[in-house]
């Protein structure tokens, strides 16, 4: 029984060297056209939707106002679709990053509060890999704003098989 748990350890050891081997930004980098050379307008945004992402921080000026978003999952997926669950409750929104002229924009648009605190504001990427997207806002008063996405993780457990 421990030759197996050696083994699967190793092919988890492996399989996980291999994945983060691969180059953190390719998660988030746009697609280029291998025809043209150029962007295509639906290529050219980061790619997150492979797993769920959990809001880290929401920050207004100087508040901390992070807990409004606990218990909540984003999926951004294909076509701009974002949607947002907390436990049974699914609320659909809309998302779409850069362009060739501001390739740095993300937007986010939900219809009902609390989400939709998020929604409105041209909110500026100042940091992304393939576990975290940080994004700015500065609001019309000259405050900023902070958004912290985090890549939820999958913990699995190993369990011993007698």
């Amino acid at each position: 029984m421990k030759k197996l748990r050696i083994k699967f350890l190793a092919l988890l050891l492996i399989t996980s060297v291999a994945f983060s081997s691969c180059k953190k930004e390719d998660h988030f980098s746009p697609s280029v056209n291998s025809n043209t050379g150029a962007e295509s307008k639906a290529e050219n945004r980061p790619i997150i939707n492979q797993s769920d992402w959990k809001i880290t921080l929401f920050q207004v000026n100087d508040r901390d106002e992070t807990r409004q978003f606990i218990g909540y999952l984003f999926v951004f997926a294909e076509k701009g679709i974002l949607k947002a669950t907390a436990g049974r409750v699914t609320v659909n929104g809309t998302w779409s990053a850069g362009n060739k002229d501001n390739p740095k924009n993300f937007i986010i648009m939900f219809p009902s509060q609390p989400l939709s605190k998020l929604s409105n504001n041209q909110w500026i990427i100042i940091n992304r890999n393939a576990n975290e997207l940080k994004l700015e806002h500065i609001n019309r008063k000259g405050g900023h704003e902070y958004l912290i996405f985090q890549r939820v993780q999958i913990q699995t457990e190993i369990n011993s098989i007698d």
